[in-house]
């Protein structure tokens, strides 16, 4: 199996070697640095090129949402962005996803999640936990856009999957279609939809109208 390249981002030191000391015990995970500031963050993914950045999203002077955007937006970037939120109903955390972010945790659950969620972002998956997924969903307020003739009857069956939280594999099985269709549906509706990523894509879902909200 190949070493994920991790990078832990977190302007505490103690944060920092948490994080470090959590993944350090899997066997498939190497961390290859740590950065403390978002300018550090965008200098050591150049440098190490590592697969996922561990991203802490209050940090000064150039906060985590920012150094999200920039890292995700790099030419031919191969590195996801997995961030950290102190607070389950940080609006940061929305703000993380919009700039590009694969997913996030909260802190508080990290020592339970976090290696399981690096492995998630790096295979191209997204990461977010169900309990604050609700919380957060239930406080966007919905646009005005129209979700009329925007995707597919197939279209969306899949996103409504992938706003239950299925893997790609799961949702082939449900519906009975190849992980490739898979793949390309969910492309055509983050293109659709404009989401960045596939959990962007499912916070434009509910912000359009396209999915039930998820009641508390």
């Amino acid at each position: 199996m190949r070493e994920l390249r991790v990078i832990a981002v977190d302007d505490e030191q103690a944060a920092r070697e948490s994080i470090s000391l959590i993944l350090d015990f899997e066997d498939d995970i190497n961390m290859v640095g740590t950065a403390s500031t978002g300018h550090e963050a965008i200098d050591a993914v150049e440098l190490l090129h590592p697969d996922v950045v561990v991203m802490d999203l209050r940090m000064p002077r150039m906060d985590g949402i920012e150094a999200t955007r920039r890292i995700t937006t790099r030419p031919g970037n191969m590195t996801s962005v997995l961030a950290l939120t102190t607070f389950a109903t940080d609006d940061l955390a929305i703000s993380a996803i919009r700039a590009g972010a694969a997913g996030f945790c909260s802190k508080a659950d990290a020592a339970l999640m976090l290696a399981s969620a690096v492995r998630t972002v790096a295979s191209g998956e997204s990461i977010v936990s169900p309990r604050v997924l609700r919380v957060l969903l239930n406080r966007l307020i919905p646009s005005a856009e129209q979700p009329d003739e925007v995707c597919s009857a197939r279209e969306m069956e899949v996103l409504r999957l992938v706003a239950e939280g299925l893997t790609n594999p799961e949702i082939a099985d449900r519906l009975v279609i190849s992980d490739a269709t898979v793949r390309t549906h969910i492309q055509h509706l983050r293109l659709k939809l404009a989401a960045k990523t596939r959990a962007h894509l499912v916070v434009r879902a509910h912000e359009m109208g396209l999915v039930p909200r998820v009641g508390l």
